[in-house]
């Protein structure tokens, strides 16, 4: 019988994949990881290596996108059931804004707590910031919450455009934003 030659590959030529087992550490396991990644690397061509970047921005955007994902999400579900995100005011805070992610915020008025998007926000900073007269501020964003967000009246018990909350609201934007 003839004798067959061995075909070489770059499987046979990556480190054993028992120095990677389960029972180390998961530090070690990356750290391992990370060494076979970079000695395989040194074989590729610069095309190659392109593409291999490409792709590992966007499983690293990815990871990041999944994990602000659960943070928002964490966030909804507190406010859905009546719990306060960390770093937010104590029951004695009258009014005050808090922003849960990039793109939320909640609106808190006497322990009722309202969702708002970025946009709505920027809307609402626009018209705190449209006049320097703190009760013509607070009756202009009494009315946008009449037409836009009635909601968030109902729920916060604001009544009128000369309830104090509004005022306090105002007082709060113009401290913490700037209209674009």
């Amino acid at each position: 019988m003839a004798r067959q030659k061995k075909k070489t590959t770059t499987a046979q030529s990556a480190p054993d994949e028992t120095a990677l087992q389960a029972d180390s550490p998961p530090k070690s396991r990356a750290s391992k990881r990370i060494e076979q990644i970079t000695r395989l690397l040194q074989e590729l061509d610069e095309s190659a290596l392109e593409y291999i970047a490409t792709q590992v921005a966007m499983l690293v955007q990815q990871q990041r996108n999944e994990q602000t994902q659960q943070e928002v999400t964490s966030a909804q579900d507190s406010i859905l059931h009546g719990e306060a995100p960390s770093g937010s005011k104590g029951p004695g805070y009258a009014v005050d804004i808090e922003q849960i992610s990039p793109q939320s915020f909640v609106i808190q008025v006497a322990g009722e707590r309202v969702y708002f998007s970025r946009d709505e926000l920027r809307a609402v900073t626009k018209i705190a910031w449209g006049t320097d007269e703190p009760i013509t501020g607070a009756e202009r964003l009494f009315r946008w919450f009449d037409r836009e967000r009635r909601d968030f009246l109902l729920d916060t018990g604001i009544d009128g455009v000369r309830d104090r909350a509004l005022e306090e609201l105002y007082a709060i934007i113009r401290s913490r934003y700037r209209a674009k």
